[in-house]
């Protein structure tokens, strides 16, 4: 590979505002964004405050800056970037992340930030750099004279095996406590972008043109990731990982004939009418040993609203074949919707008990301005409340609401029972991680907001 003479290139991912939120991942977006300059030459930095909270970076030594901004990180990611631009005007400052996507135009009345990337950033990002005429530049928002302009929507990306893996080295793989986990150090892996169902409560960030790595690949990256970064269980981040019933079945049959040991969970991607017998057996002998499904709603008319697409029976019926292979089950939950009453919220908070699972992440619905569940023009309002990291909060741990109490009370409920607590212990190996500092801090954090006690933010 060789090095072409660009501007010195910095990726950034801050913390939230917000003292009480743990949030501590491992950020892929900003990874392969890295790993495809890299492809091309173009050695760039990576900044995560999330797991590096007091790291100290000259932002001098860089013309070119780019923030993954999301929901939670939004606030200090802009007073960062006002920051930078105030000490060393002519450096370059460009969004991009899940937040840029939803609402490029509310960046963009920043003055101090020049161009924010939509959709897929890999090209985008790089073209930037490289100083191509913007207007030449798709999936682009940039500022010329005074005045705010758009390129066009960037076609997506068709053959993701073209993209390099993640440069997951460029970051410290054991800074990453995610205590949701049963080895460590656990890492992400995306095998699909983009999802084609209607779900209306979905931004649908990556389209809705699902594209597909092949087996090859996907297996060839979880082997690099357990041989070159250690890792030794891997999470799949996907939208809709079991769309394609064959593509799933062969990236089993490759992990088991390559004989990789490996612990895999689904953080999201699992359709409960697409799996069966066949594909869950497969599953857990390739080294699954927790699915996640989202039901979303135990209320008939909720459901049919957010069209979510699969029967009232597909949930039971995948949870059983789940259990059927010792796989532990996690579902997931809305709560609070516009349309919702009191009984909606019981028929929901009654799904966890029916199926008997294992794990419940039950969330407050938030009205982000702008959705499809929420049109209409974006006030001053919205836009300072998108600003200041509280929308996604007070809603989630702060809420007052019918719902929101609902939400607090049901973890009450669910978590004070014995068999589940021991349970619990069990499938995470919690005696172990309670010995771990960071690990007992992000459990308690955790369990504090889930069960809606004071955090003393104001």
């Amino acid at each position: 590979m060789i090095k072409i003479s660009t501007p010195r290139v910095l990726v950034v991912v801050e913390k939230s505002t917000l003292p009480y939120c743990q949030e501590n991942q491992l950020w892929l977006g900003p990874l392969y964004l890295l790993s495809y300059l890299e492809q091309k030459g173009i050695d760039g930095d990576f900044l995560d405050r999330t797991a590096t909270p007091t790291k100290s970076v000259d932002f001098t030594n860089y013309e070119i800056i780019g923030f993954s901004a999301n929901v939670n990180n939004i606030r200090r990611s802009l007073l960062t970037a006002q920051s930078i631009k105030r000490d060393k005007p002519e450096t370059q400052i460009i969004f991009g992340g899940p937040f840029a996507s939803s609402y490029p135009q509310l960046l963009m009345q920043e003055e101090y930030i020049d161009a924010v990337a939509v959709g897929e950033g890999e090209e985008t990002f790089y073209e930037y750099i490289l100083g191509k005429n913007k207007k030449d530049i798709p999936g682009l928002y940039f500022r010329d004279n005074g005045s705010v302009h758009f390129t066009g929507a960037r076609p997506w990306i068709k053959n993701l095996d073209t993209l390099p893996f993640p440069a997951l080295y460029k970051t410290d793989i054991k800074k990453y406590n995610y205590f949701f986990a049963q080895a460590t150090p656990i890492s992400y892996i995306v095998t699909t972008r983009g999802c084609p169902y209607p779900c209306t409560f979905c931004f649908h960030n990556m389209g809705k043109k699902w594209r597909a790595r092949s087996p090859q690949n996907v297996v060839d990256e979880i082997e690099w990731q357990i041989n070159a970064i250690g890792v030794k269980e891997i999470a799949i981040v996907d939208d809709n990982f079991t769309l394609d019933r064959k593509r799933v079945l062969e990236i089993c049959d490759e992990i088991i004939r390559r004989k990789i040991k490996i612990k895999l969970q689904f953080l999201n991607g699992g359709r409960a009418d697409f799996v069966d017998d066949e594909m869950m057996r497969k599953l857990r002998e390739a080294g699954l040993w927790v699915i996640n499904f989202a039901p979303e709603s135990g209320s008939p008319q909720t459901i049919q609203k957010l069209k979510k697409g699969f029967k009232s029976n597909d949930m039971q019926k995948a949870v059983g074949i789940a259990k059927k292979y010792g796989i532990a089950t996690e579902i997931f939950l809305l709560l609070g919707l516009p349309w919702e009453s009191r009984e909606d919220y019981k028929q929901t908070l009654a799904v966890p008990y029916e199926l008997d699972v294992d794990f419940v992440s039950v969330n407050r619905y938030i009205p982000f301005p702008g959705t499809h569940l929420q049109p209409g023009e974006l006030t001053q309002e919205d836009k300072d409340n998108l600003f200041s990291d509280r929308l996604y909060n007070s809603y989630a741990y702060k809420g007052k609401d019918e719902a929101s109490q609902m939400v607090k009370d049901f973890y009450r409920r669910w978590y004070s029972n014995p068999q589940r607590i021991m349970r619990l212990m069990k499938l995470l190996n919690l005696p172990n991680k309670l010995l771990d500092p960071d690990m007992l801090k992000i459990l308690m954090v955790n369990a504090w907001l889930k069960l809606g006690l004071p955090t003393g933010d104001k």
